[in-house]
């Protein structure tokens, strides 16, 4: 997770939690989603395989336009 945060964002981070994994099915693909919550200690962020970021109120987050599983991750972190 410390790699991928490093390479794909150009920061260090700290993991604060650990939650609960997401299982989802797909009509052809199952996944297993293991999400964290982090906190960046040092660096700015710096998009080198994204094309977008931001910051969100919870209200926004909820109106955006989420896979199914990313979905039930944003909606168990925000209860």
């Amino acid at each position: 997770l410390h790699r991928e945060f490093n390479e794909e964002l150009g920061v260090s981070i700290i993991i604060l939690k650990e939650c609960m994994p997401i299982e989802y099915d797909y009509p052809k693909l199952h996944i297993t989603l293991y999400p964290y919550e982090v906190a960046v200690f040092e660096g700015e962020i710096t998009l080198k395989e994204h094309t977008d970021s931001g910051y969100f109120t919870q209200e926004e987050l909820l109106q955006m336009k989420l896979t199914p599983a990313d979905r039930i991750v944003v909606e168990r972190y925000l209860n």
